[in-house]
């Protein structure tokens, strides 16, 4: 629901996330398509965008 309600989820990860504990924001909306679409970038972004060594 955070596109709807406009919650800067990215921003939040980017606060908290320390270097022992990485975190991955996935934009995976609920009006960018059905569920498949979402489980398929969870999947696919640690390897698409990954940032660790």
């Amino acid at each position: 629901m955070t596109d709807l309600i406009g919650d800067d989820v990215e921003a939040v990860i980017s606060e908290v996330e320390r270097p022992e504990y990485p975190l991955i924001f996935v934009d995976t909306g609920g009006f960018k398509g059905n569920s498949y679409y979402g489980y398929d970038i969870v999947i696919k972004k640690p390897f698409l965008n990954s940032t660790y060594p």
